[in-house]
This record gives C-alpha cells, structure tokens and sequence, in this order.
C-alpha cells in the first residue's frame, strides 16, 4: 500500500531506487576509415553520411590531420559516405549495412588528384604551366535550373540562358530527376574521367548524389574541350546545379 500523502513525484523516485526497469537505449553504430593521396600522404578530407534513398546529408565533419575518420553514432541501417577534398576527387561508399552497435572500418582510401582545374587550386608550385593550361579560352561559374543551358566557349553572360545553336549543354527535369545533356552535336564525358582520353557521347548524365569531388568533360560544338565541376551537392529535392568550368582551344 502506498504510504498516505505520497506525491507522483516521490513514487517516481522509489521506484527508480527498486530498479524499476529503464527504457532500453537505442542501439548505436560507427563507420571509421583513413584518408590518403596517391603517395600515401594524409588528407584531411571532409566525409559526409547520406541516406542512400535521398541522397540528403546527415552527417558532414573533418577528418582528423592524419586523415583518420569515425562518424557520430548512427542508428542501424544503410548508408553512403563520401569523402572529398580541393583538388581531389572524392570517393564513395555506396548503401552499405551497418547492424545494431557495430564499428565498421572501411579500408584505407587513396584520393586521385583531378588536376589543375578545380576551383581554388593553385599549381604553381609544380613548375611552369604546361601548354593545355595556357591554351584556356574561358573559365567560370555557371548556376544552371531546369531548361537553362550554356556556351562553354564563353563566359555566361546572365543568369539563364535558353538553348540556342550555341550552346553545349542544358539542365533538365525528367522523371523528376535533374540531368545534363550536350546539345547541338557537343559530346559528354563519364564523370570523374581522364579528359583527353576517355570515350564522350551525346548520352544524358543524371546529377542526383553528385557535388564536390566530381567532374567530367564536354567536347564543345566549336571543338574546345571543357573541364567541369560540381560546386554544390546534388539531392532529390535540388533545383539548379551550380558549376565552374574551364575550357580549352582543341589542340
């Protein structure tokens, strides 16, 4: 029996000193790997979690100045990582399973370096320039919506330009999913490819879960060849795609 004037509040804390049961704590897990360049030098990269359905952020942080990484915890289920830095392409992690209170350690990752090209990289330091990168005709940023497009020969000159016989490429939506197609005989590269040796096509390239860390090439109606970058992330729910490119005269 209840001892007389006993408060809700005073019952609530005999039963936790008689142990009463808690509620159980939910189940936590982590992904950790480690970050290198080509050389085996440490990149503090930044690593993003994504629900792999929507593609939405859920986690982004630094990798540690060795390049080592582990998550927050996160509940059991699928996710994609991705790790990327300037002037790097980034790596991916695609859907994978993590169970209730598991530690999966992903196996060390080499970033590539994507070149000169990216925006915010300096090579100066390598030496003098080359003669591709002092054949640059324009370079760029280019903020593109659905039914916008642009003549990668030339410096955008407003915000959404409408296709015209000059120009490369245009954004569109089609099964409710953003994607870029060349247009009037220019030619699309895979993403994340060697410019000046990789197979172009007319094919579309869908832009859903790709942003910093990716690019490809177009081969421009006037026969230039242009390097381009995804500057903001791409998800299920995004309008434009934000790029800067940089194009060259056809040797």
């Amino acid at each position: 029996m209840m001892p007389p004037h006993t408060s809700a509040a005073s019952l609530a804390t005999l039963l936790l000193t008689i142990g009463f049961p808690a509620a159980p704590l939910q189940a936590q897990s982590r992904f950790q790997g480690h970050i290198t360049d080509t050389e085996g030098a440490a990149i503090r990269a930044i690593i993003r979690v994504l629900d792999p359905r929507t593609n939405a952020v859920i986690q982004q942080f630094d990798a540690k100045e060795d390049g080592t990484f582990q998550t927050s915890p996160l509940p059991p289920g699928a996710y994609s990582l991705t790790a990327f830095a300037s002037g790097f392409r980034r790596h991916e992690w695609r859907n994978i399973a993590i169970s209730a209170n598991q530690t999966i350690s992903l196996a060390t990752v080499a970033l590539d370096f994507a070149g000169c090209d990216p925006p915010g990289v300096n090579c100066d330091f390598i030496g003098p320039p080359p003669d591709d990168v002092k054949r640059i005709v324009v370079q760029a940023y280019i903020t593109l919506k659905p039914s916008c497009a642009v003549d990668l020969d030339r410096k955008p000159t407003e915000a959404c330009s409408a296709a015209t016989p000059a120009t490369d490429i245009a954004l569109i939506e089609q099964n409710n999913t953003l994607q870029l197609i060349p247009t009037n005989g220019a030619t699309i590269s895979p993403t994340n490819s060697n410019c000046t040796s990789t197979v172009y096509t007319n094919n579309k390239l869908p832009v859903s879960g790709l942003g910093p860390g990716v690019d490809f090439c177009v081969r421009t109606n006037k026969g230039a060849l242009s390097h381009l970058f995804f500057v903001n992330d791409i998800d299920n729910q995004s309008t434009s795609v934000k790029l800067w490119y940089v194009t060259r005269k056809r040797r």
